[in-house]
């Protein structure tokens, strides 16, 4: 998303997130190498704008470093989706996609909760449900193997 800027300082070695509810949520790396792309434009917004900089050290930020418009962002992935061929693509979808993959992965419901900010896991797990569809069969197949393991072939 040209333009846009993203957290200056990004810390090099333990990249982290820091959101509005409080805590600590471990960045990816991939994600991290994207971020510090623009990294140089956005420093030299901040030079240019001196003491009006703002305190905060937002992905998305304005010419003055405070938080961007959300619909503006929103407006500007929407716009680069759509030129990739993603109309239907949304920047909320980034994080559902988050959230499914990190199931696929055998990621805890807890730990995508807290990831994701819920107040609950059964927040996570009532918007999640799809995710976890294939989990009855599995769940079948366990308890069969668990019983033959007692009883015997």
């Amino acid at each position: 998303m040209r333009g846009w800027m993203v957290p200056l300082p990004l810390p090099a070695v333990n990249p982290h997130l820091t959101g509005h509810w409080g805590g600590i949520r471990p960045f990816a790396a991939c994600c991290s190498i994207v971020c510090r792309r623009p990294r140089p434009r956005q420093a030299e917004a901040r030079l240019q704008a001196g003491p009006a900089w703002g305190d905060g050290d937002y992905v998305f930020a304005g010419p003055d470093g405070r938080p961007a418009d959300p619909d503006k962002v929103s407006h500007a992935f929407a716009t680069v989706a759509g030129t990739v061929g993603m109309e239907w693509a949304h920047l909320h979808s980034l994080r559902h996609s988050h959230a499914t993959l990190l199931f696929a992965a055998g990621v805890p419901l807890k730990t995508v909760s807290s990831r994701l900010g819920h107040s609950t896991i059964a927040i996570t797990a009532d918007l999640y449900t799809h995710a976890f569809e294939g989990e009855q069969d599995q769940a079948a197949k366990a308890i069969d193997r668990a019983l033959q393991r007692v009883s015997g072939p």
